[in-house]
């Protein structure tokens, strides 16, 4: 009796606080989505171009090969969503320290971004030194004039109610996002709070299967790298690899009212899409680089995020 009525309790709760999944999300299946807006792609080609730049993005609107991109967004020290995957410049621009916040939008625009393969020729056009990084409005401006769907990730991890508000704005300012584009977080409450502020965006999670591994991997170039004892402490990567694992299942996918999971490669499988499929959630699979991957993705029917869509 206690039983059935603790279970009456939680589904009393989790129907108060779930949130109705936005619909449309379907036309993001089986799509060919560039990495950052495309990395340095052009074979034999010394004049390439940076990431999450105008210049990749054009790249990508000309390209027969993709059906969209994938960009990043975090805020600058007074509040403009800028487009870039790293919080800390020195792994983006050359010649810089401190994180994205500690700088204003102005201050951004001044920096050159760091050539990340090195070219013996760069041609007549270094695009590395032309290249500013871009406001996240710059780029929705851009896209309106072309065909391309955009996934926007939210790296903000600070004022996460501001960026939702702000994102919200952007959607109310430019609709044509509503039908091709969705928001995308590795915090799910990132998702929660744009969606309770507008149910009609299309959200998705980005889950990866060891999740303490990729933090501390992302950490250890940092300025301030993770402490030892977080980065060797089994029952810590257990529990929070335990907790994101909660969070990618469909019952809580369905609770935030996200209805697309972005999971690394290593962590899919055949019988893992079907799951999601079978819970009405679109799977894309990051990031899918050789041939063999991208075929055997696309048969299963998944979206495929790369770097190289050239295959």
């Amino acid at each position: 009796m206690a039983c059935h009525a603790n279970r009456c309790a939680l589904a009393l709760v989790y129907n108060f606080y779930k949130l109705p999944s936005a619909q449309g999300h379907h036309v993001f299946e089986n799509l060919i989505i560039a990495h950052r807006g495309g990395q340095p792609l052009l074979r034999d080609d010394n004049n390439d171009f940076p990431e999450n730049s105008l210049a990749a993005f054009k790249w990508a609107s000309m390209s027969l090969l993709v059906d969209g991109i994938e960009l990043d967004t975090q805020l600058s020290k007074d509040y403009i969503p800028m487009v870039i995957h790293d919080t800390w410049l020195h792994q983006t621009f050359d010649n810089c320290h401190g994180k994205v916040s500690d700088y204003t939008c102005a201050e951004l625009k001044k920096f050159l971004f760091k050539r990340k393969i090195v070219k013996t020729d760069v041609g007549t056009s270094d695009l590395y030194k032309t290249e500013r990084i871009l406001t996240l409005e710059e780029v929705i401006q851009f896209l309106q004039k072309t065909k391309l769907k955009v996934v926007i990730e939210i790296k903000e991890v600070k004022h996460l109610k501001l960026m939702a508000s702000i994102i919200d704005k952007f959607y109310r300012q430019y609709p044509f996002l509503y039908e091709r584009s969705f928001c995308s977080s590795f915090l799910p409450i990132n998702l929660y709070y744009l969606r309770l502020l507008n149910p009609r965006i299309i959200t998705g999670l980005v889950y990866l299967e060891q999740t303490t591994d990729g933090l501390i991997r992302v950490t250890d170039d940092l300025e301030k790298p993770l402490p030892t004892f977080v980065k060797y402490n089994i029952f810590f990567k257990l529990v929070i690899d335990n907790i994101f694992r909660l969070f990618a299942t469909p019952l809580i996918l369905k609770l935030i009212g996200t209805n697309i999971i972005l999971i690394q490669k290593n962590g899919v499988s055949g019988n893992i899409i079907n799951k999601y499929r079978q819970n009405d959630i679109v799977v894309a699979v990051w990031c899918a680089n050789t041939k063999d991957e991208k075929l055997w993705f696309k048969s299963q029917g998944a979206t495929i995020i790369t770097d190289i869509p050239l295959d």
